[in-house]
C-alpha cells in the first residue's frame, strides 16, 4: 500500500509537468517547481497559493477567438504569496519560443474587502496583454519587474484598502505604465520607463503618495492627473517624455524636489476647474515651455526654471504665487524675474 501511494504522488508530480494546471484552485497549495498554465487559473477565495524562490510560472499562447491576445489568465479572489528573492526571483512568463507581447492575458486581482492581503515580492511578469489589473482589497508589490506587454502595464481600477508599491519598474510596454483610478496607493521607489503611452495617470478618486518615481522616455506624458485633489510627489523626476512632463487637469497636487527636465511639451501644464498645485524645491529646465498655468492658481517656491526653448513660464489669466525662483536663460519671451512674490493678473509671458 504505501509502495503504491508513493506511486501515486510521482504521478501526479508528472501529470501536473506533463499537462500542467488549470481550474480551480480550492486549497492551500504551494507551487515549489516550475508550473505550466494551460487554461484560466482561478485562486478561490479564502484559498492562497504559495510561489516559491526561483519558480517559473509559463503559459502557452492559445487564442480562440484568433483577435492575436492569448487566453489564459490568472484570476485571485483569495490569496496569491510571490516569494521569490532578489537573487531567484519568481518568473510569470510566455513559453512560446520567441515570446511575443500579449502571449496570455495576465493576472487579475479581484479579491474582496472581506478577504486577506496578497504579496507580490521579487518578481517579474512579461509578454502578457494586460499584465496586473486590481480590483479588490489591496497589494503589497516590491521588487517587481513588468515588461513587454500588449497593451498597459499596471491597471489598479480600485483598492479597498491601500496598496504599496516599492522599488518596483513597468517598462517597454505597449501602451501606458500605471493608471490609478480609485482608492489608496502608496509608491516608494518606482521606474516607468519606455512605454508606448504615458508613464503614469491619477484619476480623482484615488488618493496617491509617491516618493522616488522615475517616469522617463514615455511616449505621451511622464505623469498625469486629472481631478486628484490630494496627490503627493517628493523626490521624483519626470523626464525625457513624448508630450509633458507632469500634466495636471483640474489637480490640486503638491510636487517637492523634483525634476521635471527634457521633455518635449511642458515640464508643467496647469489648467480646468479645481487645479491649484504647490511646487516646491522643484527644477524645470530643457523643455518646450517650462511652466504654463492657464486660468488657475499656483504656487512656486525655490524653483529652477531655466534653459526651456520657449517660454520660462507662461501665464493665461490668473494670479500665481511665485517665491525665491531661479527663472533665467530660457528662451523667446521668457524673460528673468527677482526672487519675490508676484502677482501677475491677465499676464501671458515674461
Amino acid at each position: 500500500p504505501m509502495k503504491r501511494f508513493f506511486t501515486f504522488i510521482i504521478f501526479a508530480a508528472l501529470s501536473v509537468a506533463m499537462f500542467g494546471v488549470s481550474g480551480h484552485i480550492t486549497m492551500d497549495t504551494t507551487w515549489n517547481t516550475n508550473q505550466i498554465v494551460t487554461g484560466v487559473l482561478y485562486i478561490d477565495a479564502g484559498v492562497t497559493l504559495s510561489i516559491m524562490p526561483g519558480v517559473q510560472v509559463t503559459f502557452p499562447k492559445i487564442d480562440q477567438n484568433a483577435d492575436g491576445i492569448g487566453d489564459i489568465y490568472i484570476e485571485v479572489s483569495g490569496r496569491l504569496q510571490v516569494q521569490g528573492t532578489v537573487s531567484n526571483k519568481v518568473i510569470f512568463k510566455s513559453n512560446q519560443t520567441t515570446p511575443a507581447p500579449s502571449d496570455w492575458l495576465g493576472i487579475k486581482y479581484l479579491t474582496p474587502q472581506a478577504g486577506t492581503l496578497s504579496t507580490i515580492s521579487n518578481a517579474e511578469i512579461l509578454h502578457a496583454h494586460e499584465p496586473l489589473f486590481v480590483n479588490g482589497r489591496n497589494l503589497t508589490l516590491n521588487n517587481v519587474r513588468i515588461a513587454y506587454s500588449g497593451d498597459y502595464g499596471m491597471r489598479i481600477n480600485n483598492t479597498f484598502l491601500t496598496t504599496n508599491v516599492t522599488n518596483c519598474t513597468i517598462e517597454e510596454n505597449t501602451g501606458y505604465g500605471l493608471l490609478i483610478e480609485t482608492g489608496p496607493v502608496n509608491i516608494t521607489g518606482l521606474v516607468l520607463f519606455h512605454n508606448g503611452g504615458y508613464g503614469m495617470k491619477l484619476l480623482a478618486a484615488s488618493t496617491v503618495i509617491a516618493s522616488d518615481i522615475v517616469s522617463s522616455t514615455n511616449g505621451d506624458h511622464g505623469i498625469w492627473v486629472i481631478g486628484d485633489q490630494e496627490a503627493s510627489f517628493t523626490n521624483c523626476r519626470s523626464i525625457s517624455n513624448g508630450k509633458s512632463g507632469v500634466w495636471l487637469d483640474g489637480a490640486m497636487v503638491t510636487l517637492t524636489n523634483c525634476d521635471l527636465s527634457n521633455n518635449e511639451g511642458y515640464g508643467v501644464r496647469v489648467f480646468n476647474i479645481g487645479a491649484n498645485p504647490s511646487l516646491t524645491n522643484c527644477t524645470v529646465s530643457s523643455n518646450y515651455v517650462g511652466v504654463f498655468i492657464d486660468s488657475k492658481p499656483a504656487t512656486l517656491s525655490y524653483c529652477n526654471v531655466e534653459y526651456n526653448r520657449f517660454f520660462g513660464i507662461y501665464i493665461n489669466s490668473c494670479s500665481p504665487q511665485i517665491s525665491n525662483c531661479n527663472i533665467t536663460n530660457n528662451g523667446e519671451f521668457a524673460g528673468t524675474i527677482p526672487d519675490t512674490t508676484y502677482d501677475f493678473p491677465n499676464v501671458t509671458n515674461w
